[in-house]
């Protein structure tokens, strides 16, 4: 024992860990994404179901929500074709596509790659709080239907969300 460490016990920890390591298949992500390091495929998603939520408000996307999804859109770095097919959907958004499809598309996108998975997800509550009080300034978001079916959907916890929508306060 070196200074309170029990030696004994250190190595059980490690021996164990090594033999479990061994009969996992173990891989190997990147963790640390930033938003435009996404593919265009998963930036699109991103942004249309933006686009599904600015439009549940009152069945159009109004010209707050738009310069706000357009922000995003900036700071994702997204390319003129992905800019033209989120100009496309924003325009037609009586054909959109249920928000579920678009995560389901995104989780085939993403595979096994967590930290693109938490990039996206983590981003994408805290951009629909934004919006969300944008539309609903004075409502909290544990009213908001669309947020409370999306952090289930994505697996956050309220307490994670309570913490993004400080943040969004903040930012703005």
């Amino acid at each position: 024992s070196i200074d309170g460490l029990n030696l004994d016990v250190l190595s059980k920890i490690l021996t164990f860990a090594s033999q479990a390591a061994t009969k996992i298949p173990l891989s190997i992500s990147k963790q640390h994404y930033k938003l435009y390091e996404l593919s265009d495929g998963l930036k699109l998603i991103y942004l249309k179901i933006l686009c599904n939520y600015a439009y549940l408000s009152g069945q159009i996307i109004d010209p707050q929500e738009y310069n706000a999804i357009n922000k995003f859109a900036i700071r994702m770095e997204i390319n003129s074709n992905t800019r033209k097919e989120l100009r496309f959907y924003m325009n037609n958004l009586s054909s959109r596509v249920k928000t579920g499809y678009l995560l389901k598309e995104a989780t085939e996108l993403v595979g096994s790659e967590t930290g693109k998975w938490d990039a996206f997800r983590y981003s994408l509550v805290q951009d629909v709080l934004f919006i969300h009080n944008i539309n609903l300034p004075n409502t909290p978001w544990q009213q908001d239907g669309f947020v409370g079916s999306l952090i289930n959907a994505l697996a956050i916890q309220p307490d994670q969300v309570d913490t993004m929508a400080k943040a969004v306060v903040l930012n703005q």
